[in-house]
């Protein structure tokens, strides 16, 4: 389950009831998209319903943000109370065998992981983390409000502003489209040439201390939203 599927409804209720229509007893509901606590309470609600409809137990919840063992203790004892304890609790968010212990250790109720980047990336040479997530969807902003996670609804322009031939920044404002927008329509694919050749060229303008390997500077990003 995604992020996005639950924005692209009308309320993260309405998407835990279609993701388990579709997955039934295979469904895991994704929780955190806006506030986890209330994700928790709607899932059980939705799967206490879903059992009475359907006699069909869903399989569990996954939290991906927050503090994964104060939410999962929550989680367990919450879906006790509210007589769905067969919900399975599993969690995610840049795992590994380190963090996955320290939950483990520091009392998380959980049972089963989910690890994606550090899986297929080794983390001394490490990932770049690009994430998609939807931003608008029939002309609606949409924005998440997960913790350490939350984005800026609607379409944007960018912009970057030169200095001397030297990049200074970007700024991020609603979508206006300009010629010098960073973001250009295309019709075809451009020949690899030209874009290493765009590359190089952006890469050379970038600052001196943006681009050191050690304690770099911040690169300015501006939003005007």
């Amino acid at each position: 389950m995604a992020h996005s599927y639950v924005q692209i409804h009308d309320s993260e209720e309405q998407a835990f009831r279609d993701f388990a229509e579709s997955f039934r007893e295979g469904a895991v509901l994704l929780v955190d998209t806006y506030d986890t606590i209330r994700g928790i309470k709607t899932a059980a609600r939705v799967a206490r319903t879903f059992r009475e409809q359907t006699d069909v137990e869903i399989r569990g919840i996954r939290i991906d943000s927050g503090d994964l063992v104060e939410l999962s203790r929550f989680a367990r004892s919450h879906f006790e109370h509210e007589d769905v304890d067969f919900l399975k609790i599993f969690v995610s968010g840049d795992l590994d065998e380190y963090r996955i212990a320290d939950l483990l250790e520091r009392g998380a109720e959980i049972d089963g992981v989910g690890i994606g980047t550090r899986y297929g990336a080794a983390r001394h040479a490490p990932a770049i983390e690009i994430v998609y997530k939807i931003v608008e969807y029939g002309g609606q902003g949409q924005a998440k409000a997960s913790p350490g996670k939350h984005t800026r609804p609607g379409r944007k322009t960018i912009r970057r502003v030169t200095n001397d031939g030297c990049y200074a920044g970007d700024t991020i404002s609603p979508f206006y489209p300009t010629p010098d927008d960073l973001f250009q329509p295309f019709a075809s694919a451009e020949p690899m040439a030209e874009v290493q050749k765009r590359l190089a060229a952006q890469l050379a303008a970038l600052p001196p201390g943006v681009k050191t390997i050690r304690n770099p500077q911040d690169y300015p990003v501006e939003f005007f939203m």
